[in-house]
């Protein structure tokens, strides 16, 4: 019977720690997000942070620079932000006429909550890290309990990742390497992922596609990890792993209430960090 992860009462459990680090503090840790898209979900995302922020204690504000968008307006604000906050997060995905990387490569080293710049990125190209992305830190820790909990080396297993982006697959890709795991990274190019996916003894899928991952695509005590999350019209969430992957799994990720319930927590995990580390410099 799979070991089913409780994302929520994880991401819980990292709210408390941060209460108990940030009641320690000289001063109160602040965010900046730079919203830069109109669509309805994004702003949705960033008001989830910034209601979380205020529950920690964080100050958090938006800067929405989407209306009469252009490049400079961007530019302008992550400089603005850089001399007065803690931390910066650019709140993806950005229009598409601008170079995202371009963009996530403004942001300061010692600013860059999510770790998406290239000098945090390429750092955890090379070794494990204090910032990763949040959403590849929630899934490196879940797999690093499915084998504490399984009782299981990761050392030598042969780890299949479903998704190839940058705030995934990539850094997720980097991590299980430099913990010994064997990997093969699967996108769209893939000609039948399950080619693949059957012989994996763990799973990361993170495409947005709905059940993408089905039972008959994995072999029995699979380690499943879900990192998708996207809503139908009648806003109910969904996967890329067909819930009844349970039944062949030895570690499960739900949806909802899986993985996705730690990326705020993390992105708050990576603010104090940044924080600490700037006064351990003073």
């Amino acid at each position: 019977m799979a070991t089913i992860f409780n994302g929520e009462k994880k991401a819980q459990e990292i709210y408390k720690d941060l209460e108990h680090r940030i009641k320690k503090l000289k001063h109160i840790p602040s965010l900046a997000i730079i919203r830069a898209s109109t669509k309805e979900n994004t702003k949705v995302f960033t008001n989830m942070k910034k209601k979380r922020a205020a529950k920690l204690g964080i100050k958090c504000d938006i800067f929405d620079v989407s209306e009469n968008f252009n490049k400079s307006k961007i530019v302008e604000a992550i400089n603005s932000a850089a001399q007065k906050y803690t931390g910066i997060l650019v709140q993806l995905p950005l229009p598409t006429s601008i170079d995202r990387y371009e963009i996530l490569n403004l942001i300061p080293r010692e600013k860059d909550v999510e770790g998406l710049g290239s000098t945090r990125f390429g750092e955890s190209m090379q070794k494990e890290v204090e910032i990763y992305s949040p959403m590849a830190k929630g899934i490196f820790d879940t797999i690093k309990e499915a084998a504490q909990q399984l009782k299981l080396q990761l050392k030598g297993k042969y780890a299949v990742i479903v998704g190839n982006s940058y705030l995934t697959g990539k850094p997720v890709s980097q991590i299980l390497i430099n913990l010994g795991c064997t990997v093969t990274i699967c996108d769209i190019n893939t000609n039948d992922i399950s080619k693949f996916t059957k012989n994996a003894d763990i799973i990361i899928s993170s495409t947005g596609q709905e059940h993408i991952i089905q039972p008959d695509m994995v072999k029995n005590n699979v380690i499943a990890i879900d990192g998708g999350y996207e809503k139908r019209k009648n806003g109910e969430p969904y996967g890329d792993i067909h819930p009844d992957v349970v039944t062949k799994a030895a570690f499960f990720t739900p949806v909802p209430g899986g993985v996705s319930a730690l990326t705020i927590a993390y992105i708050f995990k990576n603010l104090i960090i940044l924080y600490e580390n700037e006064n351990n410099r003073t």
